[in-house]
């Protein structure tokens, strides 16, 4: 049994950053990660994976952005050895291929042992006064009942095992879900020729760049990302997809479903169901590009409703 101030389990930017906070206070503690640091990037990510947060916004604390593109994107590879550095830089003590198997108070509620399991049936335990737990919320793979109804003869991956076109076998894909990966994995499809079918939903877009920044300095700025879920109004805000955007490209690129068709795709409806190994598709479609043209246009005119209050000078609208 080992005693520690924490344990943070995950070697991601939240984990590793706050394992900077304790290392610089001088807490004793261990960060660990079930298997490599950046697992989920190297593990759920395809080949021509792109950030969707320019470089600027992806350093950690201690350790800037120190290239020469701060509005380019980097690459899955490319994060992952910022975050490898990061570690080896500050020394901070994380425990690869250590899965956290259970987390218990101790009889005196002032306490938690955390249990681990390293590559092996040994287990091991950790007692520590606070636990942060920051592995993420994406990391089970979600699988809807539906699958299940379709032929097995048709190829099914979920987009954690996606790699690339060429790993598929010959003939058309149906990409379900209109997200930022089902939209991108589609232009990646697309890109290699193949034939590529994309099911849409209500799926908000943003435009890449307005007024002269990307739209994540816009957000920074009129501090879009501190608003807390107890200010929202409607806390199914907080649930909603993340709109689409894409960081391929030098500077990224907006990414709209108008677009998706002219270049090839088949905009189609919700995915509802499989009947006499046929594919039962909703008919909303139209309904899903207009509310992602609407959520677009929101932006822009939230955006434009900061610049008259703050009376910044910018170039004019593009």
């Amino acid at each position: 049994m080992t005693i520690m101030d924490t344990v943070i389990v995950g070697a991601g930017q939240a984990g590793l950053g706050v394992s900077y906070f304790l290392q610089r206070e001088g807490r004793k503690h261990v960060v660990f990660e079930r298997g490599r640091i950046g697992e989920s990037w190297l593990a759920q990510r395809w080949d021509s994976f792109k950030l969707n947060t320019p470089n600027f916004m992806n350093s950690l604390p201690g350790l800037s952005y120190d290239g020469p593109e701060e509005d380019g994107f980097w690459r899955r590879d490319e994060l992952v050895s910022y975050l490898q550095s990061y570690v080896e830089s500050f020394q901070l003590p994380v425990q690869i291929d250590t899965t956290v198997i259970s987390i218990e108070r101790t009889d005196d509620q002032e306490s938690f042992v955390v249990n681990t399991r390293s590559d092996g049936p040994i287990e091991d335990c950790v007692v520590c006064r606070s636990v942060v737990i920051a592995s993420g919320s994406l990391q089970t793979p979600k699988i809807p009942s539906i699958s299940s109804r379709i032929p097995d003869g048709i190829v099914q991956l979920h987009t954690g095992d996606y790699r690339r076109p060429s790993a598929l076998p010959p003939g058309a894909i149906v990409v379900v879900g209109s997200g930022q990966s089902g939209c991108q994995i589609a232009e990646d499809l697309l890109a290699a020729g193949r034939t590529v079918y994309l099911c849409t939903s209500k799926v908000g877009r943003a435009p890449r760049r307005y007024r002269g920044r990307d739209i994540m300095e816009w957000w920074t700025e009129m501090k879009f990302f501190d608003v807390t879920l107890a200010s929202l109004e409607d806390k199914s805000i907080s649930r909603a997809p993340q709109p689409q955007i894409s960081g391929t490209g030098r500077y990224g690129h907006t990414v709209s479903l108008q677009q998706l068709a002219r270049e090839g795709v088949v905009i189609l409806g919700r995915f509802r169901d499989v009947k006499e190994n046929k594919l039962v598709l909703g008919d909303e479609a139209a309904d899903n590009v207009l509310y992602a043209d609407q959520f677009s246009q929101r932006m822009k005119d939230e955006i434009d409703a900061y610049i008259d209050n703050t009376g910044i000078t910018l170039p004019p609208l593009e």
